[in-house]
């Protein structure tokens, strides 16, 4: 039978979980700060997101632009490694978020003139996605807020012009910008709620526009105030180097059989010294 471990998970929320204990079977390293944890956090399947997309022309016979608002679905993952000293608030790590938002149609009128009336234009956006391309680290306060300052995300969408001037082409960028949230949960899983993100600015491929448009920018400001991440929480697996001396070998191997049936050798986060971790032993053994 596995003996159940009663060592507390890092409490990263400090006040924001003061009635709930987290636990992890790794302890306090040499310094008091303990042990972090991942939560994979998914969109649940009502996030829905807002989108403001203003769309600015730049053609031969001048520039305009115009805004348009639809209610997109939001779905995709975001890691988050969470960790917090023996005092003071903890430290987060976002190391994956990939968030695709569903299809949606925009209007615009631009060139607007008295008794002329407007341009029209259509455009499809399709197969978005927004991608973190390294990984960002936050402070996390007390009451569970965090943002993740100076992202760089890659943003992909398929798209389609349909109006006064047509075309239909694929779009990629990379912005930087902030992505926050508000912690919540409990000993089981945790919840990312209240998210904010920063605008996120695309610029078309001028080889991809049609006749006559010189430049096609796109700006996206997104409400994600009916999003919500949620997901287990899991402890970080220490490795098969126990000992940290860069290789793994009968020192390790020693180790782990020593605590067999304890949490001391656990080597794959399942807080327990077992057979699953011996085998992880001999597979990287020498490395």
């Amino acid at each position: 039978m596995r003996r159940k471990s009663r060592l507390q998970l890092p409490l990263v929320f400090l006040a924001f979980l003061s009635t709930t204990t987290l636990h992890s079977c790794h302890p306090d390293d040499e310094q008091g700060n303990r042990a972090p944890i991942d939560a994979t956090l998914i969109a649940t399947p009502e996030s829905t997101a807002k989108l403001t997309v203003k769309l600015e022309i730049s053609a031969s016979v001048g520039s305009s632009s115009d805004t348009d608002v639809q209610t997109v679905s939001v779905s995709g993952p975001a890691t988050i490694r969470l960790s917090r000293a023996s005092k003071g608030d903890g430290s987060a790590e976002l190391l994956l978020f990939d968030i695709a938002l569903g299809r949606a149609a925009y209007s615009f009128d631009f060139f607007c003139l008295p008794f002329f009336g407007c341009k029209h234009l259509d455009l499809s956006l399709e197969n978005f996605h927004m991608a973190l391309t390294r990984r960002v680290s936050s402070v996390v306060g007390s009451d569970g807020p965090t943002v993740f300052e100076g992202g760089e995300y890659f943003v992909s969408a398929d798209y389609t012009l349909a109006g006064f001037t047509t075309g239909k082409s694929a779009s990629v960028a990379t912005t930087t910008g902030h992505f926050a949230g508000q912690f919540g949960g409990d000993d089981r899983k945790a919840s990312l709620t209240d998210c904010t993100l920063s605008p996120q600015v695309i610029r078309f491929s001028s080889d991809s526009l049609p006749s006559g448009v010189n430049s096609v920018t796109m700006t996206i400001l997104s409400d994600l105030e009916n999003v919500r991440f949620e997901g287990p929480w899991k402890a970080v697996p220490i490795g098969p180097d126990l000992n940290h001396d860069s290789v793994v070998n009968e020192m390790d191997l020693a180790f782990v059989l020593a605590s067999w049936g304890s949490t001391a050798g656990d080597v794959n986060g399942d807080c327990v010294t077992d057979a699953l971790d011996l085998a992880l032993i001999l597979e990287a053994w020498g490395e």
